[in-house]
């Protein structure tokens, strides 16, 4: 099963999904941009997540770990890999994880906004180009039946450019810089 969202990578907000989807028995396997891969599996799985450097994020797919390396996204500015781990075990499903360096996260967190901001913004450029378009193509042939079709795109536009918006507002409550 694939699912599409739109959340920072390693984030408490993106965690608390992640573990939502296990609960419900579905254990992450993989993921690609925004885009997370499930497989359904018959216990219930705790998903957390760690930044880790290029030189340790190699090491960890030890078989011997209580923990299970599910996936792992490579992030450019710090180089790093936020590797997404996974326990069935009863023991382990109560353990609190601190958060790893409050530096690492803030740089991880600002970079993968700024990627998500600029999403939205291309996004927005994209689809007033596209309704320029249109409305110069309505306007030229003195078409007047196809405004109510451009006013509808243009409804739908601007509710989807706010969700989008709304999206980035909450990484920005839901990741604030953590001082050190």
């Amino acid at each position: 099963m694939w699912r599409h969202r739109f959340l920072i990578k390693g984030s408490e907000q993106e965690l608390a999904w992640l573990n939502a989807q296990a609960q419900r028995r579905y254990l992450l396997m993989a993921i690609h941009g925004n885009w997370y891969q499930f497989k359904k599996v018959p216990t219930i799985y705790r998903v957390f997540s760690e930044y880790v450097p290029q030189a340790i994020a190699a090491d960890m797919s030890n078989s011997n770990s209580a923990f299970q390396v599910l996936a792992q996204v490579q992030v450019q500015q710090p180089d790093i890999q936020i590797v997404y781990t996974g326990s069935d075990q009863p023991a382990l499903q109560q353990t609190t994880m601190a958060p790893t360096d409050p530096k690492i996260r803030l740089q991880v967190a600002l970079q993968l906004r700024d990627r998500a901001m600029n999403t939205i913004n291309l996004s927005l450029y994209a689809g007033v180009v596209v309704w320029g378009l249109f409305l110069i193509l309505i306007l030229h042939r003195g078409d007047t039946d196809l405004i109510g079709v451009w006013m509808l795109m243009l409804l739908v536009g601007l509710l989807a450019v706010l969700g989008l918006y709304r999206t980035g507002a909450s990484f920005a409550e839901s990741n604030q810089p953590v001082t050190a």
